[in-house]
């Protein structure tokens, strides 16, 4: 007769032990190389967004591994691993529904950046686009719209913001995608002293913010943690948006 009540009771701690571990097990954040916020420098993921989601972490008492990727990957990785946080991804229509969406975190700028001897990129207009080759990181979320201005040929898809500048530091490239904000600090980063950019086109339609986000299988309560701390972590930036 007590065998009924011993088999719920067993239920019940399994149950809750599943729960508890759930929510102590460690999580994996994704992003990709995009300095100065995310970088690697001695095979640690470092850099200033970098840091902050640690001190995010540190403040909701949750174990994760930041983990680089090229982008196209760390959204397909997100998509599929059940513990998987990602950042800075943009909050586009077409991701709404793929995520659970913590806190935004940072704010992009995007424009059209040559290299300052291009004297002769001259664009007044989206046609004029047409006119040169840009380039872009895959699945990104700037390629759906060159795709919707039917400017898809000109774009030259590469893995990471690394490479991109790569081109068009080598001049295989006319223009890169990038934060108008960062362009300098970018090149520097990126290419010989004696090349500079420049600012060709701004791109006000994509300017975003991006969020850090987590697979749905994340648990509600680790996701409800988190924003609870973000404040301390990104007030200022949350405040500017209000």
């Amino acid at each position: 007769m007590l065998l009924r009540p011993v088999i719920l009771l067993l239920a019940i701690i399994s149950i809750t032990s599943l729960s508890i571990a759930a929510d102590n097990s460690d999580y994996i954040f994704l992003t990709e190389s995009s300095p100065p916020n995310q970088i690697m420098e001695n095979g640690r993921v470092s850099g200033t967004l970098s840091e902050k989601i640690r001190q995010l972490q540190a403040l909701s008492d949750i174990q994760g591994e930041l983990q680089l990727y090229p982008w196209a990957r760390a959204l397909k990785l997100s998509q599929s691993l059940p513990n998987a946080f990602i950042f800075a991804i943009a909050r586009v229509p077409e991701r709404e529904d793929l995520y659970q969406w913590v806190c935004p975190i940072v704010e992009y700028h995007m424009g059209l950046i040559s290299l300052t001897s291009r004297e002769d990129i001259n664009i007044r207009t989206i046609s004029d686009l047409e006119n040169f080759s840009i380039a872009s990181q895959r699945d990104d979320y700037a390629v759906e719209w060159f795709e919707q201005h039917h400017l898809a040929a000109q774009l030259v898809l590469t893995p990471n913001i690394a490479d991109s500048w790569q081109l068009l530091a080598d001049a295989k490239v006319d223009l890169i995608i990038e934060d108008s904000e960062l362009a300098n600090y970018m090149a520097m980063q990126f290419m010989p002293m004696s090349k500079g950019v420049k600012l060709k086109y701004p791109l006000p339609e994509l300017n975003q913010i991006a969020w850090l986000a987590a697979n749905p299988n994340v648990p509600a309560s680790i996701i409800t943690r988190m924003r609870s701390q973000c404040r301390q972590v990104f007030g200022q930036f949350i405040r500017s948006l209000n």
